[in-house]
């Protein structure tokens, strides 16, 4: 008679490698994922990579928000997933850009989220460009130096 690991395996049974299965998009399901006395309301999924990102993008740009708080009132923040390029685009991918306030409109920043992990090794690499972007973006945008607005810097 087979054991509590299977037919033809020794030692404990493992659970799968890699993410939760989904199976036909119901959402997680099971004994993690339902209430119980310590959980009453279940637990949380657990977040997506855009939800990591947008996180850590939001940390930038709040750290940069305590160091130029009046400057960056008026600048709109956000994440997109690819820039738009047209088909006979021949140059690198940006990984942000920035639009000047005009008229009602305010100036905005977005930063590309896919170009930006391509470009990045590792999570501190992330953090790292992450910073260098928003505060070159921000600078050209106020038409202030760089070096000037970089929190990092003394």
């Amino acid at each position: 008679m087979p054991g509590p690991a299977g037919p033809g395996r020794t030692g404990p049974a493992r659970s799968r490698p890699g993410r939760a299965r989904d199976r036909r998009e119901r959402g997680r399901r099971g004994p993690r994922t339902l209430p119980g006395p310590l959980t009453p309301l279940g637990t949380p999924p657990p977040p997506s990579p855009a939800e990591l990102f947008d996180r850590r993008v939001a940390a930038v740009v709040d750290r940069l928000r305590r160091h130029l708080a009046p400057a960056l009132d008026a600048v709109q923040f956000g994440v997109e997933e690819m820039p738009v390029l047209p088909g006979d685009w021949a140059y690198e991918v940006p990984l942000c850009t920035h639009v000047r306030a005009s008229g009602r409109q305010p100036a905005r920043l977005v930063v590309y989220r896919l170009p930006v992990l391509g470009r990045a090794r590792g999570r501190a690499d992330i953090d790292g460009l992450l910073l260098d972007l928003v505060v070159e973006e921000v600078a050209d945008l106020l038409g202030r130096d760089p070096d000037d607005l970089d929190p990092r810097l003394p």
